[in-house]
């Protein structure tokens, strides 16, 4: 026993320089040891097992605490990475020349039915066509094109798309101006600003992730949502004015110039984009548009939002065509109050962009999806209640609700599929969604031009909001229901 435990007798006072006295009382007895175990003798633990077994008795022990520890939230920094896309300086430059473009593709949008209307008497089934004719591109080479974007670099082919785009719509006031332009020259311009459409926005949306990095891109896809709002806000209401004022032909100029100003916003980012794969031989083609549809339909939840957006999706874009016919020929009003509602979708969809990320927090990727999308579809029903009261205060509401509502769904299903793709098959990952998606968007156009002449607008307008609604609810009954928040990065 050591010096300081053992028990010490008590000394006795001395005297002077005399001898020590005997304390008074008992003497204290000695603490008796208890007796030495014998350890068993069993067989030394290797030296290995042995630092193994140390260093865990070292770690801390989640027993210690009491208090469990937090779950990492699936939204952790988001105001951090907010500043940081914005700081981006090229990613500031692709948003500034992507909103600009789809300004003026939002005139466009107004303007070619418009002047299908009343310079060439065009009908419903003739309005539809016509809407539906842009998207058409879309089912028949978009599978192709992200495969052949995965083997370029992507910014080359955004530049090289919107060239094209300029020079189509530069030929039709221009045909217009000599007399020469006629209808189904309309129909050609649309199918062919649809074939580099298809080439812009898969390139675009495969772009973008490698542009701001994986833990941006909720952030960056609603900023980018604040562009398509943008457009809606200011496009129709800008058409509307430019219709009446320099006529529809000339109107289309606006979105040839737009693409010359995101031309010159890609020619200025300064991020070098990485050197894709080399590329397979022709023969092979067909096998890399296969893989992208595997990685699709291979993952629950990428399938369920494909097939349940796109079967909504045929009747949610069915209104687009009707919407002109009644808002002409039913309801009476001019172009430009037409732009001016539509440019309340616009503002809707502006307002729901800056909280969508906090909507997707609090009800989950899915859920937001699924009730988002069905609720933006259900207000459209409302539309033909103009019929009885003011159109501007049914109209104003409606489309206003419907866009602030839709783009918390947009953001979430747009970020779910890129976190869920690795970089080398982001292209093919949006051919096959843009296949289905914009394929579904001329089916739903022709679809409301030909029940509209057969039914009348309003009751087109009232059965496509219901079907569309069921469409987007059946994600209910998907894996996709239960995803709360986005996966790390593939």
């Amino acid at each position: 026993m050591p010096p300081s435990c053992a028990q010490r007798r008590p000394e006795a006072p001395r005297d002077g320089d005399g001898p020590r006295r005997r304390p008074r009382g008992p003497r204290p007895r000695p603490r008796s040891r208890p007796p030495r175990r014998r350890r068993s003798r069993r067989p030394r633990r290797p030296p290995c097992r042995r630092l193994r077994r140390q260093a865990r008795a070292r770690l801390p022990s989640p027993r210690r605490s009491s208090r469990p520890a937090p779950r990492p939230a699936p939204f952790a920094c988001l105001a951090a990475v907010r500043r940081a896309v914005w700081r981006q300086r090229d990613f500031a430059l692709l948003w500034a020349g992507q909103t600009v473009s789809e300004i003026g593709s939002a005139v466009t949008t107004l303007a070619l039915p418009t002047l299908a209307i009343f310079a060439f008497h065009a009908g419903p089934a003739a309005v539809g066509l016509m809407v539906a004719a842009e998207r058409v591109p879309f089912p028949v080479v978009a599978l192709f094109a992200g495969a052949l974007v995965d083997r370029v670099r992507r910014r080359r082919v955004m530049i090289g798309s919107n060239v094209a785009r300029l020079l189509i719509l530069a030929a039709i006031p221009v045909l217009s101006a000599i007399g020469e332009l006629r209808l189904w020259e309309l129909f050609v311009a649309a199918a062919g600003m649809g074939v580099f459409t298809v080439f812009f926005d898969v390139s675009y949306m495969a772009y973008v992730p490698g542009l701001v990095g994986a833990d941006r891109m909720l952030e960056a896809n609603s900023r980018l949502q604040v562009t398509w709002s943008a457009a809606l806000t200011i496009g129709p209401g800008l058409g509307g004015v430019l219709v009446q004022a320099v006529g529809a032909a000339r109107a289309v100029l606006v979105d040839a110039f737009s693409f010359a100003v995101s031309t010159v916003a890609l020619l200025s980012i300064r991020q070098s984009e990485p050197r894709p794969a080399e590329a397979a031989p022709p023969r092979r083609l067909l096998a890399e548009v296969g893989e992208g549809l595997r990685h699709v339909f291979g993952i629950p939840a990428l399938r369920a939002q494909l097939l349940c957006l796109t079967a909504a999706g045929v009747f949610s874009h069915a209104y687009e065509a009707p919407l002109y016919i009644f808002a002409y020929d039913r309801l009476r009003i001019s172009p430009g109050l037409l732009g001016a509602m539509l440019a309340s979708l616009g503002v809707g969809a502006m307002m729901g962009s800056f909280v969508g990320s906090r909507v997707i927090e609090t009800l989950g990727v899915g859920r937001t999806i699924s009730l988002a999308s069905g609720f933006a579809s259900a207000v459209i029903g409302l539309v033909p209640l103009a019929m009885f009261v003011s159109p501007a205060a049914v109209m104003f509401p409606v489309l206003f609700l419907s866009g602030a509502v839709g783009v918390a769904g947009d953001i979430a299903q747009v970020t779910l599929r890129q976190s869920l793709t690795p970089t080398r098959l982001q292209g093919r990952m949006s051919s096959v969604f843009r296949t289905f998606f914009w394929g579904a968007w001329p089916l739903g156009n022709l679809l409301g031009g030909l029940l509209a002449a057969a039914i009348g607008a309003p009751a087109t307008l009232w059965i496509t909001a219901l079907l569309g609604t069921l469409g987007c609810l059946a994600i209910r009954l998907t894996p996709l229901w239960r995803v709360r928040g986005f996966p790390a990065s593939a």
